[in-house]
């Protein structure tokens, strides 16, 4: 069975590191991203799902309220990109132990990087993975960079985990959407 995998083109970032970060370095970046990663699913819901059939929707005034803190959330993001500029887009794919890329001026092999991703545009904060720069190929866009996740096995991972899972759930039900709209 292939592994599920995340695809998307997001900003990315990288700086090559001396060493992975252990210790409270380690713990840090891991408790960050497990933050990160919990606050996404929440920046995704669109509003527009319908609940399920057993679940009444919410009343008018809390449909308001959240539409409020997502115009407010958008314009605070709007103003932190103003400020601090995402770096370019790359189209990326990960799994629970790669990270893939495709790069102009790639890493070399056996590289230790920092590698940072801006998964949402509404959140301005990155996804921050260690890793280690396996392979670099050519690829008709630039280079496909080959690196394994140095993920603590705790928290973080799991929650990197979910969103892979999220993302592979979502294209399936995009696919059978597409599927009934044509029958």
């Amino acid at each position: 069975m292939n592994a599920l995998r995340y695809q998307d083109n997001v900003p990315l970032r990288w700086q090559e590191l001396t060493a992975l970060p252990s210790g409270a370095e380690e713990e840090r970046i891991a408790r960050d991203n497990s933050r990160l990663l919990q606050l996404l699913p929440f920046l995704e819901e669109s509003g527009q799902e319908q609940p399920p059939h057993d679940e009444e929707p919410p009343p008018r005034y809390i449909q308001l309220l959240e539409q409020r803190l997502l115009l407010l959330t958008e314009l605070l993001a709007d103003l932190l990109a103003q400020s601090r500029p995402l770096p370019p887009s790359h189209e990326i794919g990960i799994t629970a132990n790669t990270l893939d890329w495709i790069d102009d001026e790639p890493p070399a092999p056996g590289a230790l990087l920092l590698v940072e991703l801006f998964l949402h545009p509404l959140q301005p904060r990155p996804l921050r993975l260690p890793v280690e720069v396996l392979a670099v190929e050519p690829h008709e866009d630039g280079q496909q960079v080959h690196a394994r996740l140095h993920v603590n096995a705790d928290h973080a991972q799991a929650e990197l985990e979910k969103l892979i899972f999220r993302q592979h759930r979502r294209i399936i039900a995009s696919r059978r959407q597409g599927r009934s709209q044509v029958s």
